[in-house]
Formats: structure tokens, C-alpha cells, sequence
């Protein structure tokens, strides 16, 4: 099953076919053959073994393999020594290859991200029966990402699509945690509770299945994290980081944070809502009395 890169090469006499070119017969006149060498000048010049195009262009490949670096890292130096390079008119410089492959995968799960993201806060809307609610819940997402990130740095791993598959998870876990406590929250509040009260019980209350609920998925993440198991693991370690840093992080920050929120939220819309307060009715002044009329009961004089 092994395969060794074998060179072959002809022999010398065969090697010299360019000087028997102008032996060939091209062609009669008056029954006299034409050699090629009667009607041309043979000169050795230097030409590409193989000619590509595509979409009917001439193209010229370069490659390269990659040794130590990411494939971003490299991609951004070339992208820089290219935009010094002046090319001569009609001539197009472009990343092909797993360049290309990486910038197509990186946009199109960004458009999963932002469109899973919309179909959670739609979700959460339609239960919540209320449009700021759900916002206030969806901001647990940037704090997964701080623990993601964060994760990928001290383990030095770069972002690839594991990872952002990873990401793309979160999304759908980090909001349970939120939901959690805006829930609880809101009940109370129907309750009749005061916000800073109902607040204070939902941080009381919620705090242990909150706790368990994160455990339970980062030990279940764990050894995904570690790349454990069989061959090819090593391969979804990076969505084991991206998710197990994302839980950590949002659920601590998702204690402190969301009430944070909520409040800021809650205060901005109580703002708006707000009657307007209507200015004092001006009574009219009374007409000043001239002194006939005070004294009117004929005891005085004008």
C-alpha cells in the first residue's frame, strides 16, 4: 500500500529528437519532398509543460504548502505582499484552493449563526409574548463568546469550522440559563412583587438549577475538549473548546449581567412610556373694581 515517487528518463538518442524535427516532411513541390527544416529556424525557449484556463483565461497556479502557521495567518501575509505587486494591465491576482474554501465556509456559517440567533429570539417571542424580553435574554450570547475565544487563545487553537460549529451551538444553549431567570422574574413580578425583589428571589431561587444545568453539559463536553477517544479525535477538539468556554463564561456572567440588563431595559421603556405631564390651567385674572361699584351700598365716593 505504499507508493514511491519513481523518475524516468530516455535515453540520449532519444533525448535529441528536437535536431530530427527538421528532418520531417512537411510537404512536395514538383514531387519533391519539403523538409520542416528547409522552411523553418529551430530556437530553444522556454515554455510551460502545461497550459490551465479557466472560464476560456489563461491561468498560472502557484502553491504552496503550509508548515507551522494557520492558514489565516498566511492567507493575510499574502494578501499584503499582493497589494504592493503592480501587475500589468489585464492580469487578476486571486486566493484559490483551501483559501477559498475557508473564506466561503467561514461566510456561510456566519449566516447560520445570525439566522439560528433569529429563529431563537423569534422563538422566545412568540412564548414570552413580548418583543424586549427575548432581547434581554439574547444578550447571554456575547457572553459565551467571551469564554470561546478566550479558551482558543490559551489553548492556541485557531478558528476553524469545528469551532464554529461550536459557536453556532451555543446559540442555542447559552439562552436556557437566561430564560431561567427572566422567567422566574417576570413571574413574580405578576405576583405583585417589586423588580428589585423579584429579581433578588429569581437570583436566590434560580442559582442551583442554573448551576446544575451548566455542569451537566460541561462534563458532558469535556472530553470532546480534551480530544479523548479514538483516532481522529484531535479533529473536534475545537468545538469541544468553543462550547465548553462558552459555558463557563456565560454562566457566571449570566448572573450578574441579564439582571443588569433587565433592569436598564425595564427603566428605558417605563421612561418612554411615561404620560407627558400637562401644564397648570391659567385662570384669568378678575377684572379690576372701580370704587362706585365697592361701594356700592352708597357709602363710598368715586
Amino acid at each position: 500500500g505504499e507508493e514511491f515517487d519513481i523518475t524516468v528518463r530516455a535515453e540520449a538518442a532519444d533525448r535529441d529528437a528536437v535536431a530530427k524535427l527538421a528532418d520531417l516532411h512537411v510537404g512536395t513541390v514538383n514531387g519533391a519532398p519539403i523538409r520542416l527544416g528547409d522552411v523553418a529556424t529551430f530556437l530553444p525557449r522556454r515554455a510551460p509543460a502545461q497550459i490551465e484556463r479557466k472560464d476560456r483565461q489563461r491561468l498560472a497556479l502557484v502553491t504552496a504548502s503550509l508548515r507551522g502557521r494557520p492558514l489565516g495567518a498566511v492567507t493575510k501575509d499574502i494578501e499584503a505582499a499582493l497589494r504592493g505587486l503592480a501587475l500589468p494591465p489585464g492580469y487578476t491576482v486571486g486566493m484559490g484552493g483551501e483559501a477559498q474554501f475557508q473564506a466561503e465556509t467561514f461566510g456561510d456559517m456566519l449566516f447560520a449563526l445570525g439566522l439560528g440567533s433569529l429563529f431563537v429570539y423569534m422563538t422566545m417571542a412568540a412564548q414570552f409574548n413580548s418583543l424586549w424580553v427575548p432581547l434581554v435574554i439574547m444578550f447571554s450570547l456575547p457572553l459565551a463568546s467571551v469564554g470561546t475565544f478566550l479558551f482558543m487563545l490559551v489553548t492556541r487553537t485557531t478558528i476553524s469550522l469545528m469551532s464554529l460549529l461550536g459557536i453556532i451551538m451555543l446559540a442555542g444553549i447559552v439562552v436556557n440559563n437566561a430564560i431561567l431567570l427572566v422567567e422566574f422574574v417576570s413571574q413574580r413580578r405578576e405576583a405583585g412583587l417589586p423588580r428589585a425583589e423579584a429579581i433578588l428571589q429569581a437570583g436566590r431561587t434560580r442559582l442551583r438549577p442554573i448551576l446544575m444545568t451548566a455542569l451537566v453539559s460541561i462534563m458532558g463536553g469535556l472530553p470532546v475538549a480534551l480530544g479523548l477517544g479514538s483516532s481522529g479525535a484531535e479533529i473536534r477538539r475545537p468545538l469541544g473548546l468553543a462550547v465548553l468556554g462558552g459555558l463557563i463564561t456565560s454562566t457566571f456572567l449570566t448572573l450578574i449581567v441579564i439582571p443588569v440588563v433587565y433592569t436598564l431595559v425595564d427603566d428605558l421603556l417605563h421612561r418612554g412610556r411615561a404620560p407627558a405631564v400637562e401644564p397648570a390651567a391659567v385662570r384669568p385674572r378678575p377684572a379690576p373694581v372701580s370704587g362706585a361699584a365697592r361701594d356700592h351700598d352708597g357709602n363710598g365716593s368715586d
